[in-house]
């Protein structure tokens, strides 16, 4: 199990290198592979009233980074059901027989923990059967990507959506693989690229493995535009190089708006905005989707609230 547990997150595949091709004149150099990209622009942003706007997160939970380290492969590729393990991964039969996991469904066993949840924690199939079902799967108090059932397993405070402070939301670093209790690790820089862990959870590239340029060229992308409303600071906000997969259940992109606001007596508090963009298959070639009403809590997915999805025809702001 100690072998599986090592691949969390970001999957790692380092070959052998044998005797017979060590003449580093038979190794090409390294060559990016093309991608293909979504943007999504957010206007008119403005935070909660009394909130002050601080930082921003996105992820695209339809894929995940892998890294082939001695062929210098970068790039990304599916997870259908969004549970933050790829597809490959989870199709891989040591890992469904110790884990009773699969690609199809975000809670295989069905009893409201995610399957990456019960891979990240070391949970097999034996010890799963001894928590306690969750009744409530998807409910998440906070809005921290989080849901309760998984904040009470991990022993963080589903009423807080950054537990420890640390100016990142819960679920971006359970999702990532830092530590959501740890207010010290996103300023640490573990793999001494000169990027600190927030910098890596931000641009969603791998925190504990050295940053090389091609690993670099797959960074998500933020630009900022501040305006004032009349009564408050707003944002422009245009988040890009968000990869897309070819999946048949589309693109679920997720923007998280960290807000703070400080109250005498109580300290600074914090909350989340949220934004989910899902990008349906066969339109997914669009340069980006513009979102014209801020971030409030909503899914975008054209039926309910609509999507303009087109070509990038403005310049970035």
């Amino acid at each position: 199990m100690g072998k599986l547990l090592g691949r969390l997150n970001v999957i790692v595949v380092v070959w052998m290198w044998l005797s017979s091709c060590s003449d580093p004149r038979l190794v090409a150099g390294p060559k990016p592979i093309p991608q293909k990209t979504t943007a999504v622009y957010i206007k008119n942003y403005c935070p909660t009233d009394g909130y002050r706007f601080t930082e921003i997160f996105s992820f695209n939970s339809s894929s995940q980074l892998k890294i082939e380290a001695y062929e210098h492969l970068y790039y990304h590729i599916s997870d259908y059901d969004r549970d933050g393990l790829s597809d490959e991964f989870e199709k891989e039969q040591d890992v469904i027989d110790t884990f009773n996991i699969g690609w199809g469904l975000w809670d295989t066993n069905g009893d409201g923990y995610s399957d990456f949840l019960m891979y990240a924690i070391g949970y097999d199939k034996d010890n799963q059967v001894r928590l306690s079902s969750c009744a409530q799967a998807t409910q998440d108090t906070d809005d921290d990507g989080l849901p309760d059932c998984a904040e009470d397993v991990l022993r963080t405070d589903y009423t807080k959506p950054d537990s420890d402070n640390d100016g990142v939301p819960d679920g971006i670093e359970y999702r990532f693989g830092t530590n959501p209790s740890d207010p010290m690790d996103v300023i640490t820089d573990y793999d001494q690229d000169g990027l600190t862990v927030m910098q890596e959870l931000k641009a969603n590239l791998p925190h504990r493995f050295t940053n090389n340029e091609l690993i670099n060229s797959k960074a998500y992308k933020y630009d900022v535009e501040t305006f004032y409303n009349g009564s408050q600071d707003c944002y422009n906000v245009r988040i890009s190089n968000i990869p897309v997969m070819d999946v048949s259940n589309g693109n679920l992109i997720h923007v998280m708006a960290v807000e703070n606001n400080t109250i005498p007596g109580q300290g600074d508090i914090t909350r989340i905005s949220t934004l989910k963009v899902l990008i349906p298959r066969g339109i997914q070639d669009k340069s980006r989707a513009v979102i014209d009403n801020g971030i409030q809590g909503q899914v975008v997915d054209g039926v309910n609230i609509p999507l303009v999805l087109e070509d990038d025809t403005e310049e970035p702001i």
